[in-house]
């Protein structure tokens, strides 16, 4: 692995961190109030999310022959359901989460 350019990923990485912690925290607190509403609870069994590390970056850059600003995805959520049948709600609170958390988002920088 080139040591150069690992250290300019982990720079980069440094540099979002906040940034996405801050996002995937918003949207983990909006799923959790959605699983605890009283009234219309959405079925999310579990949350889970990260952010990728260096050597993920370094190997999804070499493998998909991208520079680091063309790598999109350095943070993951993963957001379970306990039965088939439940998919879809969450998924349509999910798609709704994203849409009002982006409106909100892009009001911040701005």
């Amino acid at each position: 692995m080139d040591y150069i350019e690992l250290n300019s990923i982990e720079d980069y990485l440094k540099g979002i961190a906040d940034e996405l912690e801050n996002k995937i925290g918003i949207l983990e607190k909006a799923f959790i109030k959605g699983r605890n509403d009283k009234v219309n609870p959405v079925p999310i069994y579990m949350i889970r999310w990260r952010i990728k590390n260096a050597d993920s970056v370094y190997r999804k850059m070499k493998c998909k022959k991208k520079s680091l600003p063309d790598i999109l995805d350095y943070g993951g959520m993963r957001v379970v359901c306990l039965f088939e049948q439940e998919i879809q709600d969450t998924s349509d609170f999910i798609v709704k989460t994203f849409v009002t958390t982006q409106v909100i988002l892009s009001r911040e920088k701005g």
